[in-house]
């Protein structure tokens, strides 16, 4: 992603500061946009209402992060004292790969236990609230919403195709898959892929100088012939391709990792589509409104818009993640997504 002061940005009018806002709430990302606007020259004036409206919301997603880092610090001491080896997925993982973590926006905490440690792990945080439906327990951790998975990919295709967990590799091949889920059915937001965006800056070795987060990533970048062989065998090259075209175009990144050293780089499918969806429904496709009305309207119209977003996308999900696509859809069609026996 684009790195210091830009060198322009155009005059805008108040009107058009107030839908930057209004899209900013809707995309998840408004701690990132006051970042970025305590970054423009002082040329550049931000009407002091939206300045205001801007700290107020990064002055609440700071409050938010350190109460969701705080639920985090007790599980895990709780978990490791027990002898578990927990590890956090998404959320305050990937805010350590942002300049301020602190200003990455994320609602709940979710935690991966290898399955070895699951089932005997689920109770010690206390009574589940509910199961999901991808078979993870829920609990409501003063105030936190944390859910306890065994699984750590979402993607159907054997371990032997998949990276060793912890690694970047994982990580990558993590979120690229959980993106590519929702973009199949409800939809996805910007912050999702300003997530990813970042996690090949942090991983690749591209990461602002200077930064605090940093850690030893940039200084052991990831080989990215054998990240590349890790999406092809767990079926989601192609998909990546789209993903990455998407950052190029739209968050300033360079094409990684289909870029190769000497800067030659792989043609990129066009990404435009992609944005109108992200435009179109807001974050999770929660702002899209007739999967609002579904949402609302109960249980089975809930499904059954869910099943229907799926037909709808399936030329998309063809093209791009065929296997995981025909997966996916046949389960929740049988409206077994995931159930197992977990405990």
């Amino acid at each position: 992603m684009g790195k210091g002061q830009p060198e322009s940005f155009p005059d805008l009018s108040e009107e058009e500061w107030n839908d930057i806002l209004a899209l900013a709430k809707i995309q998840t990302v408004t701690g990132l946009v006051y970042q970025g606007a305590a970054t423009l020259p002082p040329s550049v004036e931000v009407p002091e209402s939206v300045s205001l409206q801007l700290m107020l919301e990064s002055s609440r997603i700071k409050s938010r992060s350190l109460e969701i880092l705080s639920a985090l610090k007790e599980i895990f001491a709780i978990l490791r004292e027990k002898g578990f080896h927990p590890q956090v997925l998404k959320g305050p993982s990937v805010a350590r790969m942002y300049p301020h973590p602190e200003l990455r926006e994320s609602g709940d905490l979710d935690i991966f236990l290898p399955p070895s440690e699951y089932g005997e792990a689920v109770f010690v945080l206390g009574d589940p609230s509910f199961t999901l439906p991808d078979g993870s327990v829920h609990y409501n951790w003063k105030g936190v919403d944390v859910d306890l998975h065994r699984h750590y990919f979402d993607l159907h295709t054997g371990e032997e195709n998949l990276p060793p967990v912890p690694s970047p590799y994982a990580v990558l091949v993590l979120l690229s898959s959980h993106i590519l889920k929702h973009c199949m059915g409800p939809g996805i937001g910007l912050r999702q892929m300003c997530d990813m965006a970042m996690a090949y800056d942090f991983f690749s070795g591209n990461s602002a100088k200077g930064s605090d987060n940093r850690g030893a990533a940039s200084d052991n970048p990831l080989d990215r012939e054998l990240l590349l062989r890790y999406y092809e065998k767990a079926g989601i090259l192609k998909w990546n391709t789209l993903l990455s075209s998407f950052i190029k175009e739209y968050l300033g990144g360079n094409g990684y990792p289909f870029t190769d050293p000497d800067g030659k780089e792989e043609e990129l499918p066009s990404p435009s589509f992609l944005m109108e969806s992200i435009l179109k429904g807001g974050n999770f496709g929660h702002f899209d409104a007739e999967r609002e009305s579904a949402i609302h309207g109960g249980a089975f119209r809930r499904k059954l818009n869910t099943l229907w977003l799926y037909l709808k996308k399936m030329p998309f999900s063809l093209k791009y993640a065929p296997s995981e696509f025909w997966s996916e859809f046949r389960e929740l069609a049988l409206g077994n997504l995931r159930k197992k026996d977990i405990l």
